[in-house]
């Protein structure tokens, strides 16, 4: 798989967890007296809080991979070209 590809697929990742989050918020906003008082998008994203922890998670293993890149590319010598 390529770079470009692996990339736009964590980008479509990240886009569904926002969305995850967003429908999450709105169906409880929508729960309130001042609003509808009734939860509409609650059967289906009372889960949402899951976007959160992908966020999470896919900082971190980001985190992680640049941090390891940078340790590796520190500890190869130069003169190998």
């Amino acid at each position: 798989m390529s770079t470009q590809l692996q990339r736009k697929s964590l980008q479509q990742g990240r886009g569904l967890a926002a969305m995850a989050v967003v429908a999450f918020h709105l169906s409880l906003l929508l729960g309130s007296s001042r609003y509808l008082n009734d939860a509409v998008f609650l059967n289906f994203t009372h889960r949402g809080n899951l976007g959160v922890d992908f966020f999470s998670s896919f900082r971190a293993l980001l985190l992680f991979l640049h941090i390891t890149k940078i340790s590796i590319s520190r500890s190869v010598p130069r003169n190998i070209c």
